[in-house]
């Protein structure tokens, strides 16, 4: 189950990277295609205008990372720092280390020497009297911890929800306008 929500989990993450900008651009674009819509609704035919917002159509299709060179954004974000990926440094720290304190050898202990007792010292010990049943240790199976869906994985949920319930209305629609001409 954690290899499941892992993946979702990434899964959420490329979407949101990828419908974010897409997002963003596309609401800018239709706020100003809206309101070029109003100020060219008495001067222009219908056709002018839905020319216009075919533009939208057209965004919509293309990738978000699609730009012109001769755009402004490109003149602009030539400016701007690159906030995308992160700032690798080419200094680094010498490594710290902790200052040795010397010690006086007088408040030391003295060294205790732990040997084993000679070998004619040891003793075998007592063979048991009855057979003693073996026992079957089982491993205990711990489950690993399912790691928590993070808000891209339930952003990315909703999102295939709405595409599968449209999908539904979709098909629902074709077989009504089949069973329409059918008649």
């Amino acid at each position: 189950m954690s290899g499941f929500a892992e993946f979702l989990n990434g899964a959420g993450k490329a979407f949101v990277g990828f419908a974010w900008p897409m997002l963003v651009q596309s609401s800018l674009l239709i706020v100003a295609v809206l309101m070029l819509d109003r100020l060219l609704r008495k001067r222009t035919k219908a056709v002018v205008r839905y020319g216009i917002w075919m533009l939208v159509l057209l965004k919509l299709v293309l990738p978000p990372s699609l730009a012109s060179p001769t755009s402004l954004v490109a003149w602009i974000g030539a400016r701007l720092p690159d906030l995308s990926s992160p700032v690798e440094t080419t200094m680094e720290a010498p490594p710290m280390t902790p200052p040795v304190a010397s010690v006086p050898a007088t408040s030391m202990p003295p060294f205790e020497s732990h040997v084993a007792p000679p070998a004619e010292h040891w003793t075998a010990p007592p063979a048991p009297s009855e057979p003693v049943p073996a026992t079957v240790v089982q491993p205990v199976l711990v489950p690993e911890p399912t790691p928590p869906l993070t808000w891209q994985a339930v952003a990315f949920l909703a999102w295939l929800a709405i595409v599968a319930i449209m999908l539904v209305l979709l098909i629902q629609r074709a077989f009504f306008v089949c069973s329409l001409v059918a008649q």
